[in-house]
């Protein structure tokens, strides 16, 4: 955030400075030699802030490199949780397990290291009683130390067809620890369904 916001001067700047028609064409004083003098001079100004605006691919189902890192076969783990039903979210199995809208959840990654993440998926098979609003939280301390919050999210209640595993972006974060901290369920004075999570990110040496 800080590069786009001190690096948006020098885009008015290369914008600004007839790198329009006059500094493309032979028509003003000087011709090709003002219109080459413009690119030397400024052209690597523009080359440089297009780089730092350029949009990264973030870690997702479709990405070759990155890893869900909740997964047992990965060294995904749960360590702390409010049941012995939170194993059952990253079990694989895609059935469906209820669970009152206080519980919680703490998951490590593989060796108990820190790993990079931007996606949570969460899979909804179809519309029904399925979890509707969740927090997740990331901790470095310990398992049961200071956590501190991603975001709150909210699910569709609805299966996407093309993938039904619902994917939540956020600015990557590094951290040992994941917690997902229910909020609420699509059907009200009822446990909320839950069948599988995923996170995708890649492990810290």
């Amino acid at each position: 955030m800080q590069e786009r916001s001190c690096n948006r001067p020098a885009i008015g700047l290369a914008n600004n400075r007839d790198l329009g028609g006059g500094a493309i064409t032979n028509e003003t004083n000087g011709g090709l030699w003002a219109s080459l003098g413009h690119i030397a001079r400024y052209g690597l100004v523009g080359v440089t802030v297009w780089f730092l605006l350029a949009p990264t691919r973030g870690f997702s189902q479709g990405s070759s490199s990155a890893i869900n890192l909740l997964s047992p076969k990965n060294g995904g783990q749960v360590i702390v949780a409010t049941s012995d039903d939170w194993l059952k979210t990253i079990d694989g199995s895609e059935s469906a397990k209820e669970f009152p809208w206080e519980e919680w959840a703490i998951y490590a990654f593989k060796d108990e290291r820190p790993a990079t993440f931007d996606t949570f998926a969460v899979l909804i098979p179809g519309q029904g009683p399925n979890l509707r609003q969740f927090e997740l939280l990331a901790g470095n301390d310990s398992a049961t130390g200071k956590f501190d919050s991603i975001g709150k999210f909210t699910t569709t209640n609805a299966k996407f067809i093309k993938s039904p595993y619902q994917e939540f972006k956020f600015p990557p974060v590094t951290a040992k620890y994941l917690k997902v901290q229910l909020i609420s369920g699509w059907r009200d004075y009822t446990p909320a369904n839950i069948y599988q999570f995923r996170l995708f990110g890649l492990l810290k040496e």
